[in-house]
Parts: C-alpha cells; structure tokens; sequence
C-alpha cells in the first residue's frame, strides 16, 4: 500500500508581523499581553518544518492556527507572513502565498499524509493491526475531503498540484481505496479462521463485492494521476505527462488489476460452493474462473513489462496459479459428472460491487493526534477586527438602555416615597436599604403598631361594655313593662272584687294612668332594639378575621414583626449597589 509524501516548508518568523499587527489594530499593551501566545505559535511553525515533527505537534498548530485565523487576517497588505510550501509529489515545485487557509491546507495535509504513514505500517495480519489500518486510511480519506470542499476553495491564487482538485481527488480515492482493500484483506482473514471454527465466514459473492469495489476505487484514483485526469487505461499511457512519479501509476494499476482478478476468483468461488451446497452452479464458477485467469494474467504480463517488484508479482502469481488448478479441477469434473453449460464472459451474472467505507471527520483526526489532550487555546479575550465595531455599538446601545432604565427606577422610587408619605410611613424604605439584609422596623412605625394595639385592645373592652349595657337596659325595660302590668291587673282585679254593679266605680283606671308610661317602654324597648342589631353588625365586624388578623399583627411584640420580614439576599459578585448588572469585561470571547 502507499502512503502520501509530506509537504515541505522554509522557515518563516510569525512573532514580528503578528505582533505588528496586534499593536497597530489594538494597542501596544495588547501586543505585550499577547507575546507569549505570539510565540507558541511561532514555535509550533518553525517544529512543524522539521523533519522531528510528530503528530500530537502537527495536530496542536493546526487547532492553534484555526483559532487564531479569524484574529489574523494575513494577506499581502495585512500582517504579511509567505508560507512557502514545496509540492508534495514534485518538491522541486513550490508556491509562496501569504494567507492562513493556505498554510492550514498544507498543514492538514502533512496530518492525513502522516496518518496514511501509519496505516501502511500497521500488521495488517491481525485483526487489530487491520481495524487500525482501517480507521487511519479512513481519516486521511477525511482530512482530504476537507481540504478540498472547506479550505482550497477560499485560497486565491494558484497552488502546487497537491492542493488542487485533482491531486487532492488522488488522495481521496488512493485512501478510500485502501480503507477499502483492508475491509477486503479483513474478510480473507475471517474466512481462514472459519476454516478452523473461529467465527463465521463471509460468502464469496460478498468478498467479490468488496474487491470489485476496491478494484472501481484504485480506478478511480488513476484517473487522477495526470494533470488532466484523464489516465484512465491500463498501465502504459500517459507516463512521460503525469505529474507524479510513474512508479504510482505503475502500482494503482497493477493493484486495480489484481482486484480485478480477485472479483472474478471469489465469484467463481461462490459459485462453487453453491454447487457444493445445491448441486448446480458448477458451469457458472468455471466461466468465472476463466475470466479470473484472464484477468490475472493480463495484471502479470504487464507487471512484468513494468518490471514491477517481485514482491507485487508473487502475490499475482499465487493467486493465478490457484485459479489455473481450480479451473482445471471444475473443468474435469463438469466433463464426467455434471454436464452444465459454461456461461461466456458476457453472459456471467454481475457482481454487486459493495462501498463500506465512510470519510472520518476531520476532529476524529485531531483528537487521536492530540491523544485526547485538547490544548489551551491562544489569544484568548482577543476580538476580531471586524466583530469591534459590533462591539462599540452593542456597548453604546446598552449603555443608553442602562441609562433608560435607571431613569425610570429613580422615578418609581420617587413616586413609591411619595406614596409611604402619604400612608405615613416615609422612613421605611431607607430604614429597610440600611438594614444589610437584617430587616428592622423603624422606631415611629413601631410606636404605630403600639398605638394601634391599645385601641385594639380598648375596642375589646367597649365591645363587651356594650353588650352588658344593652343587657342590663333591656332587662330595666322589661322589669317596668312588667310592673305596669302587674299594676292593671291589681286594680282590673280590684274593679271586679269591690265595685257595687249598681254603683259603679267612676275613678280613672290604672291603664288609663299608665299608658303614658307604656308608650315610654314601647317606644324605648324599640330603641334598644335598633342599638342591639347595631351592637351586633359592629361586634360581628370586630370578630371578623381580617380584622381579628390585623389585630394580632400590631399585638405582637417587636422581635416578632422583625422576624417575619423578607431579607434581602447578598449581592452577586456582578451585581452593583444600585442593583444593576455590571457589564463582562471588553473583549473577552471566553
């Protein structure tokens, strides 16, 4: 498998133009206040040029330089710095831009080239050697895909082949490819494992899928190997106009070739083992080991013409010479014992080639290189230029509202004073904002609540006074009404006892004598009547429970009152005294 070259770079000093330009758009203090950040960075880009560059170095100035980006903007009039970058496949190419997107797209590069280093090195014998394989392959094929849709195409001006659609395409494919053979190299590890009762084999229709799709792949990324992309034939053409070395092309052929082969050899294995399994499918798997010779044989006649390495021809080579003896074997025993018809190549049923593998995301990428250890980001508090003038206006739109507000708090305050004054209550609100919290009932409102609670009580007293007053007259009332009637009977009584009939009793009667006086308790016996129903609206008011509650509120005693008063709560370490929340500090984007 292959792994991407590196881009290589000249040194080129950050800290001064950086500097420059916090100065000149800040302040001098501001500058001073961001030296040392200046300088990480600074020493991150002059580490990343060097051949002792590792991932976790690569990973902390990429994250550091996409912060820092929207701070910067670096061009040929502004905080000028020339990244120059050499081509990774032609390093005698190279282009000298001064733009940050430029030097995060060669550094992202650097990143997925790194990772395709390791995924070449892993022991892909193993299924972890092969996971491991996978998942780096795949995040180069990530880191790629970035470059191309989120960053080159914001960089103005040309740049080497690398970082153009079609090298970055290459890359693509080249890294989808191999995360593509890897699932395939995993389904052949699998398959000797069931051999042995580890596990459950994959069909071979399924590993052919695979390989098929690998083989579309690796086409896929030749295509892109001339600067037209248009090298889509085999081997040969076109190697004298490609703009990377011929031994790639030579080698994504030859690989796209092979899997070739391998798809027609595991469909022609399928077929067999349906045979094996059902009894038919014998002449199908011989069409298609046919065809599987053919295409092996096409893949070694021209690796030989290439003089490609031996190591890369013995595999080819095994793998014709297994297909040769199977085919030989069918081709026997279809000819004395299952007499089916061999399909020709045209006639052969198409293998469904099968896409498994998916880009990585690009944070995947970073966190693994960082080894989960996220760095401390850089320039904090720091504004960019065009989100200042956002700022001002936002701080003098606040500032007005403030202002606003304070305003109509000091007319509210005003117009709540001018309404305790008038309920006789002035010191109370100053009385309560000098308490710290420890609410205190002002001496003249509490001399009040005295006051009140003795008439309270007084009301009491005259309360039960009524009542036994308006008992005691009526039963005054009812002892005269009474005499005056024992009074009429005695004399009725006398009349009726004394009287000659013949000679009548002439003398006014006691009725007659009195009525005055009845009238008098009639007319008082109303009197008290009305004063009792009175008594009694006024005694049933006293008893109600809303004055019962005032009552017993102006009753208790000074510690009391005070303890059922609400306390106001500390202030927050933003809050002001005049209870106002104080603005964020400027500038800070924490």
């Amino acid at each position: 498998m292959l792994s991407i070259p590196l881009k290589k770079s000249s040194e080129v000093d950050i800290s001064a133009p950086l500097s420059s330009y916090i100065a000149s758009s800040l302040s001098e203090s501001d500058a001073e206040l961001y030296k040392n950040d200046v300088d990480v960075l600074n020493n991150l880009r002059s580490l990343v040029k060097s051949q002792n560059c590792g991932p976790k170095e690569l990973a902390t100035y990429y994250m550091h330089l996409t912060q820092a980006e929207p701070y910067f903007p670096i061009s040929d009039s502004v905080a000028r710095v020339n990244f120059l970058w050499q081509d990774a496949f032609k390093p005698a190419l190279s282009v000298s831009l001064a733009n940050l997107k430029f030097e995060r797209a060669a550094i992202l590069f650097n990143m997925a080239g790194t990772a395709s280093t390791l995924a070449v090195i892993c022991d892909r014998e193993t299924d972890a050697g092969l996971r491991l394989a996978n998942k780096l392959f795949s995040q180069a094929f990530g880191a790629f895909r970035h470059i191309r849709t989120e960053i080159c195409g914001k960089i103005p001006g040309a740049t080497t082949f690398d970082l153009s659609e079609t090298g970055l395409n290459l890359c693509e494919k080249l890294m989808e490819a191999q995360a593509q053979a890897c699932f395939y190299e995993k389904a052949l590890l699998d398959r000797r494992k069931a051999v042995t009762g580890q596990g459950k084999a994959m069909s071979g229709m399924l590993v052919a899928g695979l390989a098929g799709k690998a083989a579309e792949l690796y086409a896929g990324a030749l295509s892109y190997c001339d600067a037209a992309g248009a090298n889509t034939s085999g081997i040969g053409g076109a190697l004298g106009q490609a703009p990377i070395d011929s031994s790639w092309i030579g080698h994504l052929s030859f690989q796209k070739m092979c899997f070739e082969a391998s798809e027609a050899q595991w469909a022609a294995q399928h077929f067999y083992d349906e045979g094996e399994s059902s009894g038919t499918g014998y002449g199908k798997a011989i069409g298609w080991y046919a065809e599987a010779e053919r295409r092996i044989l096409d893949t070694i006649a021209q690796g030989e013409a290439l003089e490609l390495a031996p190591s890369l021809l013995a595999g080819a080579e095994a793998l014709r010479d297994k297909v040769q003896k199977m085919k030989r074997t069918l081709e026997t025993d279809n000819e004395k014992i299952y007499h089916e018809v061999v399909p020709s190549q045209a006639q052969l049923p198409a293998v469904r080639k099968i896409a498994i593998v998916k880009p990585i995301p690009v944070a995947q990428l970073l966190v693994d290189f960082l080894e989960n250890q996220i760095p401390t980001r850089l320039f904090q508090g720091m504004l960019p230029k065009e989100s200042r003038p956002a700022l001002l206006r936002f701080e003098r739109a606040s500032s007005e509202i403030i202002q606003k507000l304070e305003t109509e708090v000091k007319e509210k305050h005003a117009d709540i004073r001018k309404q305790l004054a008038e309920a006789g209550l002035p010191g109370t609100l100053e009385h309560y904002a000098q308490d710290q919290g420890q609410p205190k009932i002002p001496d003249a409102l509490f001399k009040r609540m005295q006051d009140s609670a003795a008439s309270a009580q007084k009301i009491q007293q005259l309360s039960a006074e009524i009542q036994y007053l308006s008992s005691s007259n009526m039963q005054r009332v009812n002892k005269v009404r009474s005499q005056i009637a024992a009074e009429e009977k005695k004399d009725m009584d006398f009349r009726a006892r004394s009287v000659d009939i013949m000679a009548p009793w002439t003398g006014a009667s006691s009725t007659a004598i009195l009525a005055e006086y009845t009238k008098d308790c009639q007319h008082y016996e109303q009197l008290l009547g009305q004063a009792a129903r009175s008594d009694a609206y006024l005694l049933e008011q006293i008893g109600s429970p809303k004055l019962q509650g005032h009552i017993q509120l102006v009753m208790k005693s000074r510690s009391e009152v005070e303890a059922s008063l609400p306390r106001a709560e500390p202030l927050s370490e933003q809050e002001s005294s005049s209870g106002f929340i104080e603005p964020r500090p400027r500038y800070n984007t924490n």
